[in-house]
C-alpha cells in the first residue's frame, strides 16, 4: 500500500454551502459570506478496503477546526444537511461516518439529530465518567448509533464504557507499544473493534497490525 504524497485531507465543499443566508437569519464568522468544508478522512480495515469516514469540519481545504464544540458540530451537521440519511450516503459512500461527540453534545442530545444507522459517535476519553454518561450512552446504542472510544486509554472507570463501545481508538503516536499491546489483549474477547489512529508511516501500519488492531487511520494512507 503506497503512502499519499500529501498531506491534504479528501476535502469536499459540498452544494449547500453556495447558499447565502436568508435576512436576519443569524449566522457566525465561519458561515457568513464564506464557504464551509468537510474533510473525509478513510478509515481502512486488514484488506485495504475503506471501512468508513472520519468527518472533520472545517472553514478552508487547509484549516482544520479542530475539536468542534457541541453546538459547533449540530450547526456543521446541519449546514452540510448531513442529518439527511441520503445526505450522509452520498459523502461516504453509503460508509458509516465517524463524528467526533463532545460530553455536552451527549448530555445535551444533540447527536440524536444524525442517522444513527449511519453514524459512529466518538465519545472523548473522560477521566471520571459521570453516571448520565453511562445512561446517555445506553440510549444512544438503542436507537442505533454505533460508539468509538476515542483517544481511548484504559482504567476501571472506564469499563462501563468498553461495555457499550463498538470501536476503541488509540493514538499511535502517543502510546507506548507495551501499552498498546496489553490493551489489544484486555478487549480481544469484546466485540471490539481495534483502531489505530496517526498511523503516519508503512513502519507504523505494520507494527499496528503485527500488534492486533484490525482498522487503520492516518496519513500514510
Amino acid at each position: 500500500m503506497a503512502a499519499c504524497e500529501t498531506k491534504m485531507l479528501d476535502c469536499v465543499p459540498m452544494p449547500s454551502v453556495a447558499v447565502e443566508p436568508k435576512k436576519n437569519e443569524s449566522t457566525g464568522p465561519e458561515t457568513a459570506g464564506s464557504l464551509r468544508f468537510v474533510a473525509r478522512q478513510p478509515i481502512l480495515d486488514l484488506r485495504g478496503r475503506d471501512h468508513a469516514y472520519e468527518l472533520l469540519f472545517r472553514p478552508s481545504p487547509e484549516l482544520d477546526s479542530g475539536e468542534s464544540a457541541c453546538q459547533t458540530m449540530l450547526d456543521n451537521t446541519r449546514f452540510f444537511g448531513l442529518e439527511k440519511p441520503h445526505e450522509l450516503k452520498k459523502l461516504t459512500g453509503g460508509l458509516r461516518a465517524f463524528v467526533k461527540c463532545p460530553v455536552e453534545a451527549l448530555a445535551e442530545r444533540l447527536a440524536q439529530h444524525l442517522p444513527p444507522n449511519l453514524t459512529v459517535l466518538e465519545i472523548p476519553q473522560v477521566s471520571e465518567p459521570a453516571p448520565e454518561l453511562f445512561e446517555t450512552c445506553r440510549e444512544l446504542k438503542a436507537m442505533g448509533f454505533r460508539l468509538a472510544l476515542n483517544n481511548f486509554t484504559w482504567s476501571p472507570e472506564s469499563e462501563p464504557l468498553v461495555e457499550l463501545a463498538d470501536y476503541v481508538k488509540v493514538d499511535f503516536t502517543r502510546s507506548e507499544p507495551e501499552v498498546r499491546r496489553k490493551l489489544v489483549d484486555r478487549l480481544r474477547n469484546k466485540p471490539i473493534a481495534m483502531l489505530a489512529m496517526q498511523v503516519d508511516s508503512q513502519a507504523e501500519y505494520k507494527q499496528a497490525r503485527e500488534e492486533g488492531f484490525t482498522l487503520f487511520e492516518g496519513y500514510y494512507f
